[in-house]
């Protein structure tokens, strides 16, 4: 028997010769077993299909069973999955921004960065409302904020990329970001030269200041 074993998220896969029951011929079977994490309905369930593939030196009987569990969805708002959203995305994005490095000289080069910007606005409808994740969307905003307006031209550059990316490896590694590292993000970008907002924060600051003055 072999086994090949991936994580719970994509398949596991398991081949194995066995003897046919009438025939005593041996037969090979494959079999893939794909489990979701979430269902849309947040029902547990299963669906088997086996199929027999001919022709082939011995009989071959294809087994897919996909799977459902739901315990994750479950725990929609607790912080641990929602901070597993933001670190898998994170990382998404950062392996993204990497990809860039070959589309730099091209005519086309905005077409690469705009997947990037759906990804960061797909990652922040994910996190709307969910206020333990607000410093990683004013963290996104800013980022998002730096490919608009022509920004994205920037991106051609290897320290911006690489700069970017670095933030998005913080986002991809911490169990928690804090209004410290939304201060740390906005400065990098700053001082870089890109045209990110001012972070939220900050503003609210400033009407109070105005208020007291």
């Amino acid at each position: 028997m072999a086994t090949i074993e991936k994580t719970r998220r994509e398949f596991r896969q398991e081949v194995w010769t066995q003897p046919d029951a009438q025939s005593g011929v041996g037969v090979a079977t494959w079999q893939v077993g794909i489990i979701h994490e979430i269902g849309a309905d947040l029902v547990v369930g299963t669906i088997l299909k086996e199929i027999f593939l001919f022709p082939s030196d011995t009989p071959t009987l294809v087994s897919i069973e996909s799977r459902v569990v739901t315990e994750a969805a479950r725990r929609i708002n607790s912080p641990e999955y929602l901070a597993s959203v933001r670190r898998r995305k994170s990382t998404r994005i950062k392996n993204m921004l990497a990809g860039l490095a070959k589309k730099a000289r091209r005519d086309d080069f905005e077409a690469f960065t705009f997947r990037v910007v759906e990804e960061i606005r797909e990652l922040l409808v994910q996190l709307t409302d969910i206020l333990r994740e607000g410093n990683t969307r004013e963290i996104l905003r800013q980022i998002r904020d730096t490919f608009l307006d022509g920004g994205h031209e920037r991106y051609r550059d290897s320290k911006v990329r690489d700069l970017v990316a670095s933030i998005f490896q913080r986002l991809s590694e911490a169990d928690e970001i804090t209004p410290e590292d939304v201060d740390q993000a906005w400065d990098e970008l700053h001082s870089s030269g890109l045209e990110a907002p001012v972070p939220a924060v900050f503003k609210v600051e400033a009407v109070k200041e105005e208020a007291d003055g």
